[in-house]
């Protein structure tokens, strides 16, 4: 069997000395994973067209060039995609199920019975949301939402994106069954770009991207590694525990009432989607049943979606935003900002860029700078760790631990 895709030396512009070349034959089911800032996306880009090669025959699939402007119309029935950061186009989530297969001329019958069938089998069936405002609470029905969109669209080649990076370690396995039974039985050639260990072990082939080259390694020899998600809130402190202030207290959220105090770490996992709504109300300062805070307590939130919270041109500008809000200084928030920028360690080449430009883990070091570059008592950080690679994890970690050891609570919602 000849090959579906061919990549031969594929130069992705923002990726210094990338040389991309490998091959996938029809109905393959293919892993490609590395660090974050290596080009995961950038590459899934390529392959669906968003981004053009810089010369013919770079990339070819299904004999469609991707350089060429007479194989776009094809490339488009041919091949199809979910983001990193899965989004919607239209507010009505019915409405933008179906707009994909409508252009590709699917008829309105076909396409709502695809529609419902393909929505019971990722259960986002019920999603009662309408508008993408309801983006960051909402991330696992929507990624959910983007799966089974895809699917429906009965499309050669799908290319994921961490699209499991906000699902359970149960929801992962069943979705991902779900996903490969479908391609097995359509012959599917299927893409995913990911750093879930699990995931890529139930690939029929893997590529490490390091350096601007791939290379092949087998699935079997990927480590495993099982989280343990043990209790569903998981507290540590880093201050005597007696002289620690109760900064809120929740009676109704969880099962139990609990407090959340100065210089704490609070991991709460596998929070429901009213628990989750609970946590941003509270952080947008609404009143909420059973909810009491502490007088003068300042909170700052991140978004499970980095670039949901990104307001300014540049980098620097983004992060000196708030404090420039509350009415100090231009000279004074960019030396704030600037200092919050080298606390999390963002590389001052960085500053000066759209905080768009960035990779997925660049861009969760910039909302966190912009959140605590306004001083808050608790910190509250929505799946922090997701779509990130170790160092990050690790850097994100070590910042957590420094602010919990100046007094702050931060409460991570994973």
């Amino acid at each position: 069997m000849g090959s579906f895709i061919k990549l031969n030396k594929l130069h992705m512009a923002s990726v210094s000395l990338s040389s991309i070349s490998f091959e996938v034959k029809k109905g393959e089911i293919i892993g490609i994973t590395g660090d974050n800032g290596c080009g995961k996306t950038t590459l899934a880009e390529y392959l669906l067209g968003i981004r053009i090669p810089e010369g013919i025959g770079q990339i070819m699939i299904s004999g469609c060039d991707t350089f060429s402007l007479l194989d776009r119309e094809r490339l488009y029935r041919v091949a199809t995609g979910t983001k990193q950061n899965p989004d919607m186009v239209f507010e009505n989530v019915k409405r933008d199920f179906v707009f994909r297969s409508e252009n590709l001329g699917v008829d309105a019958a076909k396409n709502i019975k695809r529609m419902k069938h393909y929505m019971r089998m990722f259960d986002v069936a019920d999603v009662k949301f309408k508008t993408s405002d309801a983006r960051d609470e909402m991330g696992p029905e929507l990624q959910r939402l983007a799966m089974a969109r895809q699917l429906a669209a009965h499309s050669e080649l799908v290319v994921f994106d961490e699209i499991f990076s906000m699902q359970s370690q149960e929801e992962t396995r069943k979705y991902l069954d779900i996903i490969i039974t479908q391609a097995r039985k359509r012959s599917l050639t299927l893409i995913f770009m990911t750093k879930n260990p699990y995931v890529l072990k139930q690939m029929d082939r893997c590529f490490v991207m390091k350096g601007g080259l791939v290379s092949e390694e087998l699935p079997e020899k990927i480590n495993v590694t099982e989280p343990d998600m043990g209790q569903q809130i998981t507290e540590r402190s880093y201050r005597d525990t007696e002289d620690a202030r109760a900064l809120v207290t929740m009676k109704k959220v969880f099962p139990t009432e609990y407090e959340f105090k100065a210089g704490h770490l609070y991991r709460l996992r596998d929070i429901t989607p009213k628990q989750r709504l609970a946590f941003n109300r509270f952080m947008a300062g609404k009143s909420i049943k059973g909810v009491t805070c502490a007088e003068g307590v300042r909170t700052a939130y991140t978004h499970s979606f980095p670039d949901n919270s990104f307001i300014d041109y540049t980098v620097l500008d983004d992060v000196m935003f708030g404090p420039y809000g509350m009415g100090m200084s231009k000279k004074t928030s960019r030396n704030m900002a600037k200092e919050i920028l080298r606390f999390v360690k963002v590389d001052e080449q960085l500053w000066s860029r759209s905080p768009y430009e960035l990779s997925f883990g660049e861009q969760r070091l910039v909302s966190i700078a912009s959140a605590i570059v306004l001083n808050p008592d608790i910190l509250v950080m929505n799946r922090p760790f997701a779509c990130l690679d170790s160092d990050n994890r690790k850097r994100i970690e070590e910042i957590v631990t420094l602010l919990c050891r100046e007094g702050k609570c931060v409460i991570i919602a994973e």
